[in-house]
């Protein structure tokens, strides 16, 4: 300030360089003051980024923890689930093991009555005489045990579908059949379950989505699903029935 004072060629000059001196003190008050502000900015900000990381860091382990509880509960329901399967598939094979004897066993009851000198529930008839339906269809039917399910199958050279096994057998009495079990819900005459003959078509649901063919003794002959083959079932777990 005095090198002002005295370098100064005028009072003016003076009162000129110490307004200067003054603006240029508040301008660099300010900028600190800003500079400081920031710096405040920046901390609080700083701190802010620490708690989100923190925060961040417990979400993910506490994602990790209840993922790996999800993963332990899936683990103990496929085990429970692949354990009901079995139980299934094993009962489902001694279902079809009883009824296949069930079948044996109708099969042998009609013949040695036909063979005391009384018609045999399973020698062809012609349709319409000899008795109710088509019982000559069962024995027919049997030439194809073991044959595996193909979706949209129809022949036994390439497997069965459901109702393209019931077609196919028809089809050697020389009836035609649609290739779809709801179609052939709605031919025939319906009849009560508990008054099934050999030969009438069976079925689940209605519309229908599965269907087989009765052929006596409680037991049903059908092409069940994939992975499976044409095998025998018990009646009871069908729901309504149709005599072409």
């Amino acid at each position: 300030m005095l090198d002002v004072v005295f370098s100064a060629g005028s009072f003016e000059e003076v009162t000129s360089q110490l307004d200067l001196m003054q603006r240029l003190g508040e301008h660099d008050t300010d900028l600190i003051d800003t500079v400081s502000a920031y710096k405040q900015e920046i901390k609080e900000k700083r701190k802010a980024l620490v708690e989100d990381r923190e925060e961040a860091t417990e979400l993910v382990a506490d994602v990790a923890d209840k993922k790996g509880t999800i993963e332990g509960r899936l683990a103990e329901r496929e085990d429970m689930l692949q354990g009901v399967e079995a139980e299934i598939r094993q009962l489902e094979q001694a279902e079809e093991e009883a009824a296949r004897r069930a079948a044996e066993a109708a099969q042998a009851a009609a013949t040695a009555t036909g063979s005391s000198g009384s018609t045999p529930t399973q020698r062809p008839i012609i349709p319409g005489g000899g008795g109710p339906g088509h019982p000559e269809v069962c024995a027919i039917a049997a030439q194809y045990l073991g044959v595996p399910y193909v979706y949209g199958g129809a022949s036994p050279s390439t497997g069965f579908d459901c109702s393209g096994f019931v077609m196919y057998v028809y089809s050697k009495i020389g009836m035609s059949l649609p290739h779809y079990s709801g179609s052939q819900q709605q031919m025939g005459t319906p009849v009560s379950m508990s008054a099934l003959a050999p030969g009438d078509l069976v079925f689940r649901g209605n519309p229908a989505y599965h269907v087989g063919i009765y052929v006596g003794g409680g037991s049903v002959i059908h092409s069940p699903h994939t992975g499976a083959v044409v095998s025998y079932q018990s009646v009871s777990s069908w729901t309504s029935a149709v005599r072409l």
